[in-house]
């Protein structure tokens, strides 16, 4: 969040499932952060659930 309130970067990248993060990503995404969330998916190959 500090990163995106300063200017630090444009693009985030989140590899987590944890829905604690949500409040973090919108208040990056007040400051024009664009944040991506990469699809894993399982051993298997089939996306994660």
């Amino acid at each position: 969040m500090a990163h995106a309130r300063n200017g630090a970067s444009d693009v985030y990248f989140l590899v987590s499932g944890d829905d604690d993060l949500a409040d973090a990503v919108e208040a990056a995404q007040v400051h024009r952060a664009q944040v991506v969330l990469p699809a894993m998916p399982t051993v298997d190959g089939y996306p994660m659930a």
